[in-house]
């Protein structure tokens, strides 16, 4: 899987696998006076703290940095520095920070519509700095209000860029973009790409089974089991720790079904998903009393070995958490995510729309 667009035609390789908190990365800093340093560093580094290394210990002395995956070789990406990287320094990162941030003298081709001629587009090719600070004002001099729009793209590539960007009274007021809006933009543009994407993936279905209590928790996600386990680890919102705080997952209890059931034909009511199935055929164990409510996710344990006899029933494979996580139970996974740096990144970094994941021990 390749992202185009940070550096041309670098692309960013990413493991078709779970990203580890352990997982050593090799990083290649280049700096102004044509030096070059290596580092190997953990992957939870690279995404929380790196950026914020980089400043503190060389300013705006260094150009930018490559990392790659030690194990494979392969690239995991690209950033710059840039005015919009120093912003991220106190941030954690994203996968789609490695091709939001474009540096200022990369080309874009701009293809610009004028209301006068709409079916004879001009065509400029620019650099992003040049786009940035003084596109705006220069077409606004030479067309006024004439113009309507224009689209850009990487020249490279032809990868759409920044979209379409539309001659507004904001924009003519201001008489330029800015840095945040690009950036935006290019988040915007990968955000639609992941959604694509994600509505092509199956749907994985999973029964959470607890120590000492009363209920088992199902559910589905369309991502990995990592992003869904943050919610019953690290309770949150009141609603959460009312349920799952102090409750430890038994992962030698509990297990992941990953069905052929894509997003797509759920959304669409094409299929069933395997968790609507679930809790029609066992609605009647739904767990409920004053503390929990009445919720179809909720149900007595004592129907976990009939829904597992149902599963296999239906020829579906159950993965158990222990050996997908290596771990024998949340308390053990909570642990190692706190030792190995999560600690740090619970509140400061996410929202309640935007839960981060807990990582998995690398036993390969």
């Amino acid at each position: 899987m390749g992202y185009k667009g940070v550096s041309g035609n670098h692309q960013i390789n990413l493991k078709i696998m779970n990203l580890f908190f352990d997982c050593d990365i090799n990083c290649v800093i280049y700096f102004k006076k044509k030096k070059r340093k290596i580092m190997q560093l953990k992957w939870s580094y690279l995404m929380t703290k790196f950026i914020a290394y980089l400043y503190d210990e060389y300013g705006d002395e260094w150009i930018y940095f490559e990392a790659f995956f030690d194990d494979t070789g392969n690239p995991y990406g690209k950033i710059h520095n840039t005015s919009e990287t120093l912003d991220l320094k106190n941030k954690e990162l994203k996968k789609t920070d490695f091709d939001s941030i474009v540096v200022d003298n990369f080309k874009i081709t701009c293809e610009l519509f004028l209301k006068s001629t709409p079916d004879c587009p001009q065509y400029f090719t620019i650099t992003k700095e040049h786009l940035l600070n003084n596109f705006i004002r220069e077409i606004s001099n030479l067309y006024g209000t004439d113009w309507k729009y224009f689209n850009t793209f990487f020249e490279d590539s032809g990868e759409v860029a920044y979209g379409a960007i539309e001659n507004t009274y904001y924009l003519r007021k201001k008489n330029k973009l800015t840095a945040s809006s690009l950036k935006d933009r290019r988040f915007n543009i990968n955000r639609k790409k992941w959604e694509e994407e994600l509505s092509q993936k199956p749907e994985i279905f999973y029964v959470l089974k607890f120590t000492d209590s009363d209920f088992i928790k199902i559910g589905h996600t369309y991502r990995e089991i990592e992003y869904r386990l943050y919610n019953y680890i690290f309770p949150n919102s009141s609603n959460e720790k009312k349920i799952y705080l102090n409750k430890n997952i038994d992962f030698e209890k509990s297990f992941i079904v990953n069905t052929n059931l894509t997003k797509e034909k759920i959304d669409d009511k094409l299929v069933q998903s395997l968790e609507s199935t679930i809790k029609k055929e066992f609605k009647e164990y739904r767990f409920e009393n004053e503390k929990y409510g009445k919720s179809s996710e909720i149900l007595d344990n004592e129907c976990l070995p009939k829904i597992i006899e149902f599963l296999k029933s239906k020829k579906q494979k159950l993965k158990y958490l222990d050996d997908y996580s290596g771990f024998k139970n949340g308390n053990e996974m909570k642990e190692y995510n706190l030792k190995e740096g999560i600690k740090n990144n619970v509140l400061s970094f996410y929202t309640k729309k935007n839960k981060p994941i807990v990582y998995l021990k690398n036993n390969d």
